[in-house]
């Protein structure tokens, strides 16, 4: 009786605990599964979603922001003096002209004057045009003023008085009513 008492405890005891911690890890693996499984399922609702967010994402990047005219006026005017400085380009004077509605969207010009150099101009001009949200130019105009020598005769970088009309949109749907009228 000993004997089988004993060769129960050796041989059949390890493998009762294996088979109970293998049910454990199965029932957990199973549960692993189930919530897996919920997740795929929402996959193709949660792609739709994140492609819609992407695409509000772009057409947001695409134009002005702002809440009303006065507010876009005045970034575009800010957003044209920080590309302008950065690019090497002096920011002259900036007149803003009316806005024009365009469907489903308000255009919203300024009329720049700038000077830059020869070497700086295309550079401010890209930093323009490879902004977001997109810029426009419109009627670029360009004349040479005096060259600059320098102390050995030869000539310096040509300064540069631009004008430019710079365009960008604001979306009709987005704007909240001015204030006072």
């Amino acid at each position: 009786m000993i004997v089988c008492i004993v060769s129960v405890e050796l041989v059949a005891a390890p493998i009762w605990r294996a088979y109970r911690g293998n049910q454990a890890t199965i029932a957990e693996l199973r549960d692993y599964l189930a919530r897996y499984q919920q997740v795929a399922a929402t996959r193709a609702g949660s792609r739709r979603l994140l492609d819609r967010l992407a695409e509000q994402g772009q057409r947001e990047t695409l134009t002005l922001s702002e809440q009303n005219l006065s507010r876009a006026a005045g970034a575009l005017q800010e957003n044209l003096k920080t590309l302008l400085d950065a690019g090497g380009g002096k920011l002259m004077s900036t007149r803003m002209l009316p806005v024009i509605e365009e469907g489903p969207f308000y255009r919203l010009t300024a009329q720049v004057r700038l000077q830059a150099d020869s070497e700086t101009l295309g550079p401010v001009l890209y930093a323009l045009e490879s902004n977001f949200p997109y810029l426009f130019l419109d009627g670029l105009s360009v004349a040479a003023r005096r060259a600059r020598r320098t102390r050995n005769g030869a000539a310096a970088s040509i300064p540069l008085d631009v004008s430019v009309e710079v365009v960008t949109y604001l979306r009709a749907d987005e704007l909240e009513p001015e204030a006072g009228g």
